[in-house]
Formats: structure tokens, sequence, C-alpha cells
């Protein structure tokens, strides 16, 4: 199995933060090369024995939930 985490590489991207959902699928943010602010989000639902997940373009809900996610937390980055 492999590890998701903060400052690890998923497709030769940096993991900038890490959401572990209730059913084993883990929401990650990542970094853009638009700009020093852009990033994309992905759901990864399966980590053994590759890892395997979803882009934004199939899963629109993703990004709108990351949102809510950020928004409920307490003043602090996402």
């Amino acid at each position: 199995m492999k590890l998701i985490r903060v400052g690890g590489r998923l497709r030769k991207k940096r993991i900038l933060a890490v959401v572990n959902l209730s059913n084993g699928w883990y929401i990650v943010k990542t970094e853009n090369s638009k700009s020093e602010r852009d990033f994309k989000v992905k759901t990864v639902y399966q980590t053994s024995p590759r890892i395997r997940h979803f882009t934004p373009k199939h899963a629109h809900f993703v990004i709108d939930f990351y949102g809510k996610i950020c928004h409920n937390k307490k003043p602090r980055k996402c």
C-alpha cells in the first residue's frame, strides 16, 4: 500500500493537503503549473496495488466538497 501524505508526490505533483474520508477514500490537493497559488483536487479511491484516482473532470463534486470542508475549518490554510 502506498502512502498518501502531505509533502509526498502524486503523478509528479507535490501533495499540499490530504483529507481522509469515512469510506477509506482520500481527497488530495496537489500543486498545479498555472500559478504559484494554483492547485488541483483529486479523489484517490485505491492505493494498492497501485494508486487509482478520479480527476475533477470526472468528479465535479470533489471540488465543491473540498471547498465546503475548507470553509468549515477554523481559520487555517486548507
